[in-house]
């Protein structure tokens, strides 16, 4: 017999990191556990929620905080922690998965899985029209 844990996850609505997120936490719940999903940046639209409804074991807690990359400056670095903390307080998580960097610079008081995504870096360098002298082959989520 396994003990379930209480996961929080952090995720976006944009694409396709909501996606990844929601089968995730949905296969979680089913086979036992609880999971917090931290929604971070825009809203999910009516049809991205559909899927969740009637998950038991789901939570999902609307942020509206920044996503890291509408945040360049890091304006919204300070809310981020001070609301992620609190949802974390709250729920008492066995682990953190996060699906973004920037949330991993704060004190969590459980263990943190950080899953890397894409690079806005590399993507933008990929997709750009100057000429490059050598192009690296990077393979995105």
């Amino acid at each position: 017999m396994t003990i379930p844990l209480r996961i929080l996850m952090t995720t976006d609505a944009v694409g396709g990191v909501w996606v990844y997120a929601i089968e995730l936490a949905c296969s979680l719940c089913n086979a036992g556990n609880e999971v917090m999903l931290a929604v971070i940046g825009p809203r999910p639209r009516p049809d991205q929620l559909r899927p969740l409804r009637g998950v038991h074991g789901l939570q999902l807690k609307m942020t509206d905080l920044l996503l890291e990359w509408m945040d360049p400056e890091g304006a919204d670095i300070k809310r981020a922690s001070e609301m992620l903390r609190s949802i974390a307080d709250e729920f008492q998580p066995d682990l953190v998965h996060l699906n973004s960097f920037r949330e991993g610079n704060l004190n969590w008081s459980a263990p943190v899985l950080i899953v890397a995504h894409s690079c806005v870096q590399t993507w933008w360098r990929c997709l750009s029209f100057r000429p490059a002298r050598r192009r690296a082959v990077v393979h995105v989520l």
